[in-house]
């Protein structure tokens, strides 16, 4: 147990627990004071607390906005396992149905050389050149002479495996040793696929003759392009996969067939309904942390730890406002999502009327890309406009002027004239329209619109990467809810040290007032023993 020596000593004094009542006083003074501070600072950690949360929760939508491959709801089919359908590039696709049949398919040419007893059997040093190109019988004809190739092999210690080793190093060349029965193998080369892709083997220099194949007397199958008909028309290709026949989509002919194939990309209504409705219970989620956060606590609820923080109220009422919000540069007249089928809601989250929605993706399935994703586009179909990945147009419509093969302007912006692989091209470095390229060559002169369409996600997720940054509105307010907290963790350190201070002035003052209560009694003592002694005589 503590011991209380300066009321110890103060027996003769006032007889008062002069640290007892110190205590008081200074606590009568101070605590409310302090405690006014901590219930702010309480409220302030929280408003913290809840900034973080908001934080995470944009960062969470902001990833869910930058989802590749978003607002593109389509499918690609095959009716038969013939032909194999995959998508390359999501934003090229166009609804399309193809007919494909496939009468051959492609492979490339195999050589064997027969008449070895083991894998490891010895061969004779020297040289082979390799030449690719086409076999008519035993007539060959190069494809190109720069793909001319040439192996060597050394006098002594050269086997068929290590022959087959150094075929295996040259490009568009695959070999193997392949045993055939006992102490029977043969050395098995085969080239890409493709007619073109052929393989004249001829022996440069040294023992090597047995490798010869240059009149063809060693191919046991030839190479050959694949041929197929595509909506009709006679197509050839040196390879089974192929790009170049359907935007964003890759073929890949597996068995030649019997009647058409029919394949092609398709339009799902229901996908993109669902695609668009997780995207708007992201944001719904977003909304309703924001209002939990800024509610005022009415009807004896409490209110909310960002509750009359305007600029948090801002933001909300901004993302509250996406329904409204035209879309802009998809063309002549604005966008909107309400076109959509999309609706706020009495609590400010969003729905969509999957009746109203079906309609308008039937009627425009383009209008609902632009919610998903930004385009550049002419009203010349004869016109291609790209965009670099640093190129950031204004969006809206803007007047294309194509004078001759060298001059052009774009909102009265001059461009640049060049030619690539023969195709008429403008383009801007600087300005405006930095980054942006127009393809002419089968453009008609004249004027015609560019647009320049930003999507309403991406518009939402530039809102959100301003708001956000280090100087935008959410991290000012983050910064003054920090900064009001490290006051007020002052506040309470100079109070602490003002409660040091009025102690040590109280107990100052005490032990002076016991002073004088000290002499004065002993003054007492000293007049009462006096008027005593006088009694006595």
């Amino acid at each position: 147990m503590a011991v209380d020596y300066l009321s110890a000593i103060n027996s003769k004094g006032s007889g008062m627990n002069i640290t007892q009542l110190v205590d008081a006083l200074v606590t009568a003074e101070i605590a409310p004071k302090r405690n006014l501070i901590s219930d702010k600072q309480e409220a302030t950690e929280l408003s913290i607390s809840e900034l973080a949360k908001l934080r995470s929760s944009f960062d969470e939508f902001q990833t869910t906005l930058k989802t590749p491959n978003a607002g593109v709801a389509s499918d690609v089919f095959s009716s038969s396992t013939a032909v194999s359908v995959k998508v390359d590039n999501y934003a090229k696709l166009q609804v399309a149905s193809d007919s494909i049949s496939v009468s051959q398919l492609a492979r490339g040419q195999v050589l064997e050389f027969t008449g070895f007893t083991s894998a490891n059997a010895s061969v004779a040093g020297g040289n082979l050149s390799l030449q690719f190109g086409t076999w008519s019988g035993s007539t060959f004809s190069e494809a190109d002479s720069t793909n001319a190739q040439s192996i060597s092999l050394p006098d002594s210690g050269a086997t068929l495996g290590s022959l087959a080793a150094k075929l295996n190093e040259v490009s568009g060349v695959s070999a193997r040793v392949v045993q055939k029965g006992t102490d029977d193998y043969s050395l098995v080369i085969m080239s890409d696929l493709g007619s073109d892709n052929a393989i004249r083997i001829t022996n440069a220099s040294g023992g090597l003759s047995r490798f010869d194949n240059s009149t063809n007397s060693r191919e046991i199958l030839s190479a050959q392009n694949a041929i197929m008909s595509y909506n009709g028309i006679r197509l050839e290709r040196s390879s089974n996969t192929i790009s170049d026949l359907i935007p964003g989509v890759t073929l890949d002919l597996n068995a030649t067939t019997t009647s058409s194939v029919t394949v092609g990309v398709v339009e799902d209504a229901g996908f993109a309904e669902a695609e668009l409705t997780t995207y708007l219970e992201k944001l719904n989620g977003l909304i309703d942390t924001m209002k939990a956060a800024t509610k005022r606590g009415v009807n004896g609820e409490g209110a909310g730890p960002l509750s009359g923080d305007v600029t948090i109220g801002a933001i909300l009422r901004q993302l509250s406002s996406l329904t409204t919000t035209p879309m802009l540069g998809f063309g002549p007249t604005p966008l909107y999502l309400t076109s959509f089928g999309v609706q706020t809601e009495r609590d400010g989250t969003f729905s969509i009327d999957s009746e109203k929605f079906s309609a308008a993706f039937a009627a425009n399935p383009a209008g609902y890309r632009a919610i998903f994703a930004n385009l550049a586009q002419s009203s010349d179909v004869g016109m291609t406009v790209s965009t670099s990945a640093s190129a950031n147009p204004p969006t809206g419509e803007y007047t294309f002027q194509y004078t001759n093969s060298t001059t052009a302007t774009l909102g009265g912006t001059s461009l640049i004239p060049r030619t690539v692989d023969g195709r008429q091209t403008f383009y801007a470095i600087t300005g405006t329209f930095a980054g942006v390229s127009i393809d002419v060559e089968d453009a008609a002169l004249g004027s015609s619109s560019i647009y320049f369409g930003q999507s309403a996600l991406d518009r939402m997720s530039d809102y959100i990467s301003v708001i956000m940054s280090k100087v935008g509105d959410f991290s000012r307010v983050e910064n003054g809810y920090n900064d009001r907290a490290s006051e007020q963790s002052d506040a309470l350190i100079s109070l602490s040290e003002k409660e040091d201070l009025l102690a040590q002035l109280y107990r100052t003052k005490f032990t002076v007032m016991e002073q004088q209560i000290t002499r004065l009694k002993s003054t007492g003592t000293y007049l009462t023993n006096m008027v005593e002694s006088w009694k006595v005589k």
